[in-house]
């Protein structure tokens, strides 16, 4: 069978590891903390959007929101047959416009009396 233990490192290399084990014991733990504080705030900013997200949700639902939306659905149907008046009632008054003149018109020809060659054409 293979031998699971690792190979013997040179002395060098061992006297580093010595050496270093203050240096690098510290920095792991920090790193650890480090890693520890963001996880922390990971949890704590999932735990955020959850709520933002709940609260999306219970406005997006609530009655108000449905109401207010069929309101504005009614404000534009309403908007929308105000614009059709407003045409209909721009081309019905230029129809009583020209009636009008056509009626004044008439008339002025009738005060100028038979005589007159815009009225003898009419009759």
């Amino acid at each position: 069978m293979a031998d699971d233990r690792e190979p013997e490192t040179s002395a060098p290399k061992r006297l580093a590891r010595y050496v270093g084990r203050p240096v690098t014991g510290y920095l792991d733990r920090r790193f650890e903390d480090l890693h520890h504080h963001v996880d922390h705030r990971a949890d704590a900013l999932g735990q955020r959007i959850d709520m933002l997200q709940a609260e999306v949700e219970r406005l997006g639902n609530s009655a108000r929101f449905e109401t207010l939306a069929a309101t504005v659905a009614g404000l534009e149907d309403l908007t929308e047959t105000i614009r059709r008046f407003a045409d209909r009632f721009a081309d019905r008054t230029g129809e009583v416009a020209d009636a009008f003149s056509e009626l004044l018109s008439r008339a002025e020809n009738l005060d100028r009396g038979p005589g007159s060659e815009a009225g003898g054409a009419d009759r």
